[in-house]
């Protein structure tokens, strides 16, 4: 038996689990090949050597890297592999929020509410999206790190138009991979990753963001999903963005309230919206689970980093240089400050246009409701009454809360920072 028969063998060994049979490796030349019969009944010949891993055209360096390609199915199964092996290092190292967000924050099969705009399609499109380094995942509690752009004079004339309310941070993520280059729409960028439209046949990404990003050389995507529901794909980035929640609830219903119904929007009032949110009735469930979820993620998973949106309204340049350096970008401060101008709540107002949303309709409620709000920190207090910020203060803090002792009421990922 050949030294590369041995290695081809050690590899299929170690990811049986996302296939039916294997036949044994044997020695083909200078190397050696292998049958592999995936979940779905595909059949594909392996090939290792000096050239390294291929099947047919196909030529990768690992056997778990050509399959990933090469099968949906098997790109499904090694990203709820990789989720299990994840929560359990979380679990051995201590850290109980992986029980305190029920079990399971990513099962599949009832994740948690979602809006009418994603069907079980979608979400098994998402765990099985193959995801370079080159792959950012921009997730967040909904209303975390957004705001939302147009006037108040060009809302009172458009009813129903489709628009979806973009974030900041994507608009920075942009900047930062292209360099500054001008933008032409975000969502071509950074499109919601759990919209159905975002998605073709085959489990593809749609156009025009797919062509959008073969040509750029970098994707993103825009989510407010759990961080078990993500690909599993281990080159990939993933940026997520904490709010304080009286103030996440607060933008929520401005923005929930102005959705068309069948897109997921609320027609109540705000004292129901604050009751149902605090109950986790609203889309993406509570504030709680859905935080601590993404903190006992990022506990042991180092592609999550974790920016506070207090944090990015306070020291825009130092989050910018913290996502430069996950983002693997060979930025100097002096770069970064040249960008710094294109990444303001201004320079997105002045270039209003490309930031329109695209996923959902709106609705016209006559009310001077704006795609810009504010942009700052506190607007809870101001909106909300005390009784409806005491709700959610029981609601998302717990003194048994085992992320309680290190996300502070005051500072919220104060203890995280590094």
């Amino acid at each position: 038996m050949s030294a590369f028969a041995d290695e081809l063998d050690a590899q299929l060994d170690e990811i049986r689990f996302g296939v039916q049979a294997v036949t044994p490796a044997s020695r083909d030349g200078a190397g050696a090949t292998a049958t592999v019969t995936l979940l779905e009944g595909t059949t594909i010949d392996v090939s290792l050597s000096h050239r390294g891993v291929r099947s047919g055209d196909s030529a990768h360096d690992s056997v778990n890297s050509l399959l990933l390609n090469l099968s949906p199915c098997f790109a499904a199964a090694f990203n709820r592999s990789l989720a299990d092996a994840l929560r359990a290092v979380a679990e051995e190292s201590g850290a109980e929020m992986v029980a305190d967000v029920e079990e399971e924050e990513g099962a599949t099969e009832e994740p948690f509410p979602l809006l009418p705009i994603t069907s079980q399609q979608t979400l098994a499109n998402i765990r099985s999206l193959a995801a370079d380094a080159r792959t950012v995942f921009i997730a967040s509690y909904p209303k975390s790190d957004a705001m939302l752009l147009t006037s108040a004079s060009e809302h009172a004339h458009v009813s129903r138009e489709k628009r979806e309310g973009t974030t900041w941070l994507q608009n920075v993520v942009y900047q930062l991979v292209t360099g500054g280059a001008e933008l032409d729409h975000i969502s071509t960028f950074s499109p919601f990753l759990e919209a159905d439209r975002t998605w073709a046949d085959g489990g593809r990404v749609s156009d025009p963001a797919a062509s959008h990003h073969q040509r750029l050389g970098w994707r993103a995507f825009n989510t407010h999903v759990l961080h078990a529901m993500l690909p599993a794909s281990p080159a990939a980035r993933l940026v997520y963005v904490v709010r304080e929640p009286s103030d996440a609830c607060c933008s929520m219903w401005h923005h929930f309230s102005h959705m068309a119904p069948e897109d997921g929007g609320f027609t109540g009032s705000l004292e129901q919206f604050v009751t149902q949110w605090v109950a986790g009735e609203i889309a993406f469930g509570t504030w709680r689970r859905h935080v601590g979820s993404w903190l006992a993620a990022a506990a042991a998973d180092p592609r999550v980093l974790l920016l506070r949106y207090e944090d990015m309204i306070a020291d825009l340049a130092g989050c910018v240089a913290r996502l430069s350096a996950h983002l693997g970008l060979g930025y100097s401060d002096a770069e970064l400050g040249k960008l710094l101008p294109r990444m303001t709540f201004a320079w997105m107002k002045e270039h209003e246009a490309a930031f329109a949303p695209t996923s959902v309709a709106w609705v016209d409620k006559a009310d001077g409701f704006s795609f810009v709000r504010r942009g700052k920190v506190g607007g809870g207090k101001e909106d909300l009454t005390a009784a409806q910020r005491e709700a959610i203060e029981r609601a998302c803090w717990c003194a048994d809360d085992c992320y309680s002792a290190v996300i502070g009421k005051e500072h919220t990922l104060a203890g995280l920072s590094p």
